[in-house]
């Protein structure tokens, strides 16, 4: 797409992400609907939330992981032409910051698609007062994945984030056909103990998964940070090893454009007497990686932005 307008190219389809700028995020981006097509097809996609960093403590203590970031809603609407503006508005989602040692991610927002107003652009989150609103990837600005916990003591396991929230307001989406459906929850950080892994298969998140937790400490034993766990064509991905390793990045599948299928970030190692490992960051939709348990807790990695993708029928 044109990135200054939003406008279609003549490729089939486009993919709409939240722009790079400082303070952008808040503006739509304008597209165009083309004349001559009979339908459009919209997948809008929440941003992920960020992972928990891992729990600083001094040498000798069982700290946990942190607990991976929750995978953002999303929804699916096909819609006629005939019942859209001839322009329309688009916020995509931006994915949940990442946390220090001992800090918990933030979450993820939603995206929209929108009709456009006259006067000063407003978002009401407010169910009541979103008439304006086509569709949502969920009910709310504060409906992607949720973030990790970190900073924990008490030999209970840091939670991975809850998952993202579906979209079930009244909107225009209903003079056409919309389907919607629930992130998936990140993995919990290991208590005395490896992370927990993200599974490809578990919950039916659909394109789009929870962060893994980080790995955790028993008394001077280190363990690894948790993966993501293989399912059928999909490869596992290791988690970070003990002694403060990284946890690997999330992952884009581009397998038939334009379907997009990541994985969410893998969970740090912990480091012992040193630095625990950082979790990996979320790709589009996913959550972050829980940091790994140490004196120095690992950082945890960032949820992956959300996106809008519109196709002219």
């Amino acid at each position: 797409m044109n990135p200054e307008f939003g406008l279609a190219d003549g490729r089939p389809f486009d993919l709409i992400l939240p722009p790079s700028r400082v303070g952008a995020s808040a503006f739509p981006i304008p597209w165009q609907v083309p004349k001559s097509c009979s339908h459009v097809f919209m997948l809008l996609v929440s941003g992920g939330g960020g992972g928990g960093g891992g729990t600083s403590a001094p040498s000798g203590n069982r700290p946990n992981g942190g607990g991976g970031g929750g995978s953002g809603a999303k929804t699916k609407l096909f819609i006629a032409a005939r019942y859209l503006p001839s322009v329309l508005l688009c916020r995509p989602g931006t994915g949940g910051a990442a946390a220090a040692g001992s800090g918990s991610g933030l979450q993820g927002t939603a995206s929209f698609v929108l009709v456009p107003e006259t006067g000063v652009f407003t978002f009401a989150t407010s169910a009541a007062t979103r008439g304006h609103v086509i569709v949502g990837s969920g009910n709310s600005d504060s409906t992607g994945g949720f973030g990790g916990t970190g900073g924990n003591l008490t030999g209970t396991a840091n939670s991975g984030g809850n998952a993202g929230t579906v979209w079930s307001s009244p909107s225009m989406a209903d003079l056409g056909q919309w389907t919607t459906q629930a992130g998936m929850a990140g993995g919990a950080g290991g208590d005395k103990a490896q992370g927990t892994a993200s599974n490809y298969s578990a919950g039916g998140a659909g394109p789009n998964h929870g962060g893994a937790g980080g790995g955790g400490e028993d008394n001077g034993t280190s363990f690894a940070g948790g993966g993501m766990t293989g399912s059928g064509s999909m490869p596992a991905i290791a988690g970070g090893a003990a002694g403060g390793f990284p946890g690997a990045p999330s992952v884009s599948f581009f397998q038939n454009a334009p379907f997009i299928y990541t994985t969410g970030g893998c969970g740090g190692g912990a480091g012992g007497g040193g630095t625990g490992g950082a979790g990996g960051a979320g790709a589009y939709g996913s959550g972050g990686g829980g940091g790994g348990a140490a004196v120095t807790g690992g950082a945890s990695g960032r949820g992956g932005d959300g996106y809008i993708l519109l196709m002219a029928i």
